[in-house]
């Protein structure tokens, strides 16, 4: 894995995941922060070069929408745009009664109404599975935010609810995705190291089917709606 690649990777999981998760539209990385966080020395044109990349962009669903500050400077900010984020948790439907009149509302589940909906599943099974709460924290060694880590720092863990393109062919942005979440894991101290995931399986048995040999020690599960969970690695 080349430096752009971590830089890359960081991003995706420090920035973009969370911005996708808090449903924003937009979101804004500060070189220099990206540079402190990964504990870099003097790489902030590959820092800027990673930020201004196509790649990027493509690898994570994103669009380069503004950049303020010098070419190459830890004080040099780019914001991006999610092309797939939800603008909205819920949409209302609403339903035409036989004289014209609405006669009811639905609420229907937008996708990050369902992942959201996902989460907080996969953290209730996998208590269960491991004997232990778990909570969404951050951890000193490792610059991101877990969704699932238990009190003494022995058990953790992400969950992630993915889909094919189309719901037919296999993505690539986030088959790179997974290679981050695993690439970080692996940097952690902790005796039990997990992924979860949730939608469709045929997303995880293809990625493992291309990329296992590098899962080393990540524990991988697929959760099924009704609470049904498998590991697979």
């Amino acid at each position: 894995m080349t430096l752009a690649d971590e830089i890359r990777h960081h991003v995706q999981l420090r920035y973009v995941e969370e911005a996708r998760r808090g449903g924003r539209e937009s979101f804004s990385v500060v070189a220099g922060d990206v540079h402190r966080d990964m504990k870099l020395a003097n790489r902030m044109p590959a820092v800027c070069g990673a930020l201004r990349s196509k790649a990027l962009q493509s690898e994570c669903g994103i669009t380069l929408i503004g950049w303020s500050g010098p070419n190459q400077s830890s004080t040099s900010v780019a914001t991006f745009k999610l092309t797939d984020v939800a603008k909205h948790s819920v949409a209302e439907k609403d339903v035409v009664g036989p004289h014209g009149s609405t006669t009811l509302s639905t609420r229907v589940d937008s996708p990050t109404a369902a992942w959201q909906r996902f989460e907080d599943l996969a953290r209730e099974r996998m208590q269960v599975h491991f004997g232990q709460p778990l909570h969404e924290m951050e951890l000193s060694s490792v610059p991101k935010r877990f969704d699932m880590v238990s009190i003494d720092g022995s058990i953790v863990g992400d969950a992630k609810y993915l889909s094919l393109v189309a719901g037919l062919r296999t993505p690539p942005a986030k088959f790179m995705e997974i290679a981050g979440h695993v690439w970080l894991l692996e940097r952690i101290s902790a005796a039990r190291i997990f992924l979860v995931f949730g939608n469709q399986r045929e997303v995880l048995v293809a990625w493992l089917k291309k990329y296992g040999r590098i899962a080393g020690r990540v524990e991988m599960y697929f959760l099924d709606d009704n609470g049904g969970l498998d590991r697979l690695h």
